[in-house]
């Protein structure tokens, strides 16, 4: 995990099922948002065979609320370095996409429905999760 440009970014394991092996993507810790998100990269490349399960109203500061769909996905942080596994250290959350266009640095926001999991070490330039 890097702090750069202001922004903490982490390598984030996205999964359709907790057996199946997490894909790497790049995550950007938002403490300010209640829900995490993912981009459209994410929903192609997960092995995901899902409708959306709902459709959320998502607006930002100063932006009008938009329809957006949201999944069922397990997110994780590979605590455990060489495992792959989401789980133990992941959760199943409905996430909602990211409305095009995508980010241009990351495709997974990390909403406090995830991030109340753990406690965020923020040291030097660098942060860390600790399993709470």
């Amino acid at each position: 995990m890097a702090v750069q440009n202001r922004q903490v970014l982490t390598e984030t394991l996205v999964a359709a099922t907790p057996e199946a092996q997490g894909r790497r993507f790049l995550g950007l810790v938002d403490t300010g948002s209640q829900k995490s998100a993912v981009s459209e990269r994410v929903i192609n490349a997960v092995e995901f065979a899902g409708n959306p399960v709902e459709y959320l109203d998502v607006g930002g500061i100063g932006s009008s609320a938009q329809s957006t769909p949201a999944f069922w996905l397990w997110l994780g942080s590979e605590l455990d370095p060489g495992h792959g596994q989401v789980v133990p250290h992941g959760r199943q959350l409905s996430v909602w996409q990211l409305p095009p266009p995508a980010p241009p640095n990351f495709d997974v926001l990390l909403g406090m429905d995830f991030l109340s999991l753990f406690e965020l070490v923020l040291n030097d330039r660098t942060c860390t999760f600790k399993r709470s």
